[in-house]
C-alpha cells in the first residue's frame, strides 16, 4: 500500500475508493473486529443484511484494493481484514503529519507504521564543526505551563542537537497538572519537568546558552540578566491560559482545548526553529561571543538598529488581502513591525466584507484605505525592510524600485473578492483568507531575524509563503 510517486497514489486511491461504500466500509470494520480468524461470506452477508451476490462484488473490490485477504478452509472461503494493507494506507496518508514529526500526534504515533519514526535521528548532529548541542533557555513568569511545554518539545524534537531548559522570574511551586497530562498523552517525557527560578541559571557553573526564548509578552521590555554566552534572543508570543499566573489548581482541566491548542502553537514554533540553518545559527552564536574570525560582511546578520521593521503588503486592488495583512501585522507585531499596504492597480475603496471581518475581530480599521504602490516608491519614501505580494497578479508585475533594498517574498492567497455563491459563502472566503494570512504572519513575527543572514532569512520567508496550512496561532 505504501510507496512514493504515482504508484503510491494509485494504490491509495484504490483503497479509499473501496471504502467509499457503506456496505464495504461496514464489512471491513466488522472483519477488523473479528481479527485474523476471518468469516465466511454467508455470515458477513447475514450480519450486514446484504444479498450474497451483491456482497461478493464488494468483497472482491476490497481484496483488489489490498484491504482484504481470502483463504480457503476445507470447502469454505474465509475473509479477513488485511491489517498490513490498512496500516500501509494510514502510513501513506499520515507519515508526514506534523511536518514529519508524527510523535507529536499522540495516538497516531502508536500505530505500527509510525513507530520507527519515534526513535529516528537526524543525519547530521553537528553544526559548523561543533558537536556540542545548542543550549536553549525558555523563559516565562511562572514557568508552570508555556515554558515547560517548550522545554519538553524542544528536547524531544531536537534529537540531541538541542538541550532545552526553562525557568521563571517568579516560578510557581509546581507545574500545572493539565500541562503534564497533555505532554504525557502526546508521548513526551515529564521526568524532572518542574518550575525553576532564573537565578539557577545565573549561578556559577550554570551552562552557557546559545538561544534565549521568551514565551510571554510580559517579558518584552523587562531588563534581563547578562546570561553566560550572550545568547541570541527571540520572543514567541503565546497566550497565557486562564489561571496561568495563579496557583496550579486554578488552571483548566486537561480536557480543555486551550492546553491542546497551546501545545500545537508551541510545537509549530519549535519545528520552525529547528528547521533553521544551524550552521549560520552556530556562527551567529560565536559572533556574539567574539570568537568567530571567519565571518564576512556578506554573511553577517541583517539586524537593523531601528525601533521597527517597515513591511509593505502588495496585491493588485488593495481592497481585501493586503488590507487584512496590514491590520494583522500591525497588531501581531506589537510595535516591532510597521505594516502598510498598497495595490498595483488600487480600486480606491476597501471591500466592505474586509472591514466587517476586521471589525468583528477587534482590529482598528481607522486609516485603512486602498492606495497605489506609487506612494511607497521613490527617493522620498520611507525605507522598507520587507515587501510581500499576496496575489499572483501583483507578483507577476514589474515592481517599482523600493527604497532600502527590502527583502521580498510571495505569499499567494486566493482572492476572496472573487468568490461566488451566497453571502455566507462569500464571507467564508474572506475568513479563510484572513486565517491563511494570520498563520503566515504569526510565523514571520516569530522568526529570529537578528540571528539570520540574508540568504537564510530569504529561505525562511519563501517557506512561509509555501505553508498554506500552518497551524493556527
Amino acid at each position: 500500500m505504501t510507496g512514493d510517486g504515482v504508484a503510491g497514489e494509485i494504490r491509495t486511491l484504490a483503497a479509499i475508493s473501496a471504502l467509499a461504500s457503506p456496505h464495504r466500509l461496514r464489512a471491513f470494520r466488522m472483519l477488523v473486529r473479528r481479527g485474523g480468524a476471518g468469516m465466511p461470506a454467508g455470515e458477513i452477508a447475514q450480519a450486514l443484511d446484504v444479498p450474497p451476490s451483491t456482497l461478493s462484488s464488494h468483497l472482491a473490490q476490497l481484496e483488489r484494493a489490498g484491504l482484504l485477504r481470502s483463504t480457503r478452509q476445507d470447502r469454505r472461503i474465509l475473509y479477513a481484514a488485511d491489517l498490513d494493507g490498512a496500516k500501509g494506507l494510514l502510513a501513506y496518508l499520515l507519515d508526514d503529519c506534523c511536518d514529519g514529526h508524527p510523535e507529536l500526534c499522540g495516538y497516531v504515533a502508536t500505530l505500527g507504521p509510525f513507530r520507527h519514526l519515534m526513535t529516528r535521528q537526524p543525519a547530521d548532529r553537528t553544526a559548523a564543526g561543533d558537536d556540542r548541542p545548542f543550549r536553549v533557555l525558555v523563559l516565562s513568569r511562572r514557568n508552570a505551563a508555556r515554558s515547560l511545554i517548550a522545554e519538553a518539545v524542544l528536547n524531544r524534537l531536537g534529537h540531541g542537537r538541542f538541550e532545552a531548559y526553562s525557568a521563571g522570574t517568579e516560578p510557581a511551586d509546581s507545574a500545572h497538572g493539565p500541562v503534564l497530562e497533555v505532554l504525557h498523552r502526546r508521548g513526551l517525557s515529564t521526568d524532572g519537568l518542574r518550575p525553576k527560578s532564573t537565578a539557577r541559571f545565573e549561578a556559577p557553573g550554570a551552562p552557557r546558552f546559545d538561544f534565549l526564548v521568551g514565551v510571554a509578552d510580559r517579558a518584552r521590555g523587562r531588563p534581563m540578566p547578562r546570561w553566560k554566552g550572550r545568547p541570541t534572543p527571540s520572543l514567541w508570543n503565546l497566550p497565557d491560559l486562564p489561571g496561568g499566573n495563579g496557583p496550579a489548581g486554578a488552571a483548566k482541566p486537561a480536557g480543555s482545548s486551550d492546553y491542546w491548542d497551546l501545545f500545537d502553537q508551541i510545537a509549530m514554533r519549535a519545528r520552525l526553529f529547528l528547521d533553521l540553518p544551524m550552521e549560520q545559527l552556530r556562527r551567529r552564536s560565536l559572533v556574539t561571543q567574539g570568537l568567530d574570525t571567519t565571518s564576512t560582511p556578506e554573511s553577517r546578520s541583517i539586524v537593523m538598529d531601528r525601533d521597527a521593521f517597515n513591511v509593505l503588503f502588495l496585491c493588485r486592488g488593495n481592497s481585501a488581502r493586503s488590507i487584512m495583512a496590514e491590520a494583522i501585522l500591525n497588531r501581531e507585531g506589537k510595535g516591532r513591525f510597521r505594516a502598510v499596504s498598497a495595490g498595483s492597480d488600487a480600486v480606491g475603496t476597501v471591500h466592505p466584507y474586509t472591514l466587517d471581518l476586521l471589525r468583528q475581530l477587534d482590529h482598528p480599521i481607522d486609516g485603512l484605505r486602498s492606495k497605489s504602490w506609487d506612494a511607497f516608491a521613490g527617493e522620498t519614501a520611507d525605507r522598507l525592510d520587507f515587501v510581500f505580494t499576496v496575489c499572483d497578479q501583483a507578483a507577476a508585475e514589474v515592481c517599482p524600485v523600493w527604497p532600502g533594498q527590502p527583502m521580498t517574498a510571495h505569499w499567494g492567497v486566493p482572492d476572496p473578492a472573487a468568490a461566488a455563491g451566497t453571502e455566507a459563502e462569500r464571507r467564508l472566503a474572506f475568513s479563510d483568507a484572513y486565517r491563511m494570512l494570520m498563520n503566515r504572519i504569526s510565523l514571520f513575527v516569530n522568526l529570529p531575524i537578528a540571528s539570520l543572514d540574508r540568504l537564510s532569512l530569504q529561505k525562511q520567508l519563501d517557506e512561509i509563503g509555501r505553508s498554506s496550512q500552518a497551524a493556527p496561532v
